[in-house]
């Protein structure tokens, strides 16, 4: 059967910016009602933005990207207390499973702020939190070191950094957070070999 495709109105949430739009059939409008639509639509939103700002973390009136990373750090040193060392592979799932969804929560939040990469969404530094710890047992100095690590070069951005971040939609959000997470990675790597030889206690 052929379906007749209609717009429904703009459904706004609380600010001009937090507009969304969604259409569906006239055939199914009877069934499935507009305001019942318009309703599951804010939830799923409120969802995302809960996900994409990282509980909220991202409204942070200040520095939102070192508040989303230190939520990140309390959130896996909070595993350690609760988990032990299974908190190292908890976080590598974790890290895992969110990959794709992240670009997509990425795409999400630039919609949901009609602006390329905003500030608000901090999913993007706990992933990247998440990938600077994702090789290393627990350990308290490691865990302070990639937060300090990983700011440095998310704020920074050398290259390739910045030019990862030109990239378009969630993917750009994304991949910038993922690489300095890597690289702050490495660079643990780097001084748990070299600070011995100084005759400095590793990590």
């Amino acid at each position: 059967m052929a379906h007749h495709r209609s717009v429904l109105p703009y459904a706004r949430r609380n600010a001009p910016h937090r507009v969304f739009r969604y259409a569906v059939y006239d055939d199914q409008l009877a069934a499935f009602p507009a305001a019942v639509f318009e309703k599951r639509q804010c939830r799923i939103m409120w969802w995302k933005e809960l996900l994409f700002t990282a509980l909220y973390t991202g409204y942070f009136p200040w520095m939102p990207g070192t508040a989303g990373s230190l939520f990140a750090m309390l959130l896996y040193c909070t595993g350690y207390f609760l988990f032990g060392e299974a908190v190292v592979w908890i976080n590598a799932v974790a890290v895992l499973l969110m990959l794709y969804p992240g670009v997509k929560l990425g795409d999400a939040g630039e919609r949901f702020f009609a602006e390329k990469d905003p500030p608000q969404i901090v999913l993007d530094e706990v992933l990247g939190y998440g990938i600077a710890v994702l090789f290393h047992p627990f350990s308290w100095k490691v865990a302070v070191l990639a937060f300090l690590i990983f700011r440095v070069i998310d704020i920074l951005k050398p290259w390739p950094t910045r030019r990862l971040q030109a990239m378009k939609g969630g993917f750009g959000v994304m991949i910038d957070d993922w690489v300095a997470g890597a690289c702050t990675s490495v660079i643990i790597v780097g001084l748990k070999l070299l600070l011995p030889v100084f005759g400095i206690s590793s990590l």
